[in-house]
C-alpha cells in the first residue's frame, strides 16, 4: 500500500510518497533522511572490526542496510532490539532493550550521532550505523567493516 504524506516542517511542505508512514519529526533528518530508503524491520548479519558478526537493523531479514529507525511506539521492532542491544553493550547506554524505538532510545541516538560529529537528528540509519560500535555475537565490541 502506498501512502501520500504531506508534511510541514517550516520550510517548504514536501509531499512523500513512499511504502510506509514517515513520523513527522523525520521528515527532514538530514544525514538520515528517510525519504528514499525503507524503514528498518528485520536484522541482517554484518562483519565488524573484531572479525565476529553483529546482527544490524535491516529493511528486510538479510536485506539492505540502508533503513530508517525513528521514535515509534506502534509495535515490537527486531531491528530496534539490535540498535537498542549495541547502544548498551558497545556505546554504554543506560537503556531498556525492548525493541520499541522510544523517547530514550532517541535520546541515545542523539548522544551516539553528537559523539561522532554526526547529524543529531535522533533517526538512525546507516551513517549512524557505520559510525557508532557494535555487539558481535562473540561479544566483542567493533566498528562495521
Amino acid at each position: 500500500m502506498t501512502i501520500i504524506r504531506k508534511i510541514g516542517m517550516g520550510l517548504a511542505s514536501v509531499a512523500l510518497l513512499i511504502g510506509t508512514t514517515v513520523p513527522a519529526h523525520a521528515a527532514t533528518a538530514g544525514v538520515e533522511s528517510v525519504t528514499a530508503r525503507p524503514r528498518c524491520a528485520a536484522t541482517a548479519p554484518k562483519k565488524i572490526t573484531t572479525g565476529a558478526t553483529a546482527w544490524v537493523p535491516a529493511a528486510k531479514t538479510r536485506g539492505s542496510i540502508d533503513c530508517w529507525l525513528a521514535y515509534d511506539l506502534a509495535g515490537y521492532n527486531a531491528a530496534t532490539y539490535r540498535l537498542q542491544e549495541s547502544l548498551k553493550a558497545a556505546e554504554g547506554k543506560a537503556i531498556a532493550v525492548d525493541g520499541y524505538f522510544g523517547q530514550a532510545t532517541k535520546t541515545a541516538v542523539i548522544q551516539v550521532q553528537a559523539r561522532y560529529g554526526l547529524v543529531q537528528d535522533g533517526v538512525y540509519g546507516p551513517s549512524t550505523g557505520g559510525a557508532m560500535k557494535w555487539r558481535g555475537s562473540n561479544g566483542s565490541i567493533g566498528k562495521w567493516l
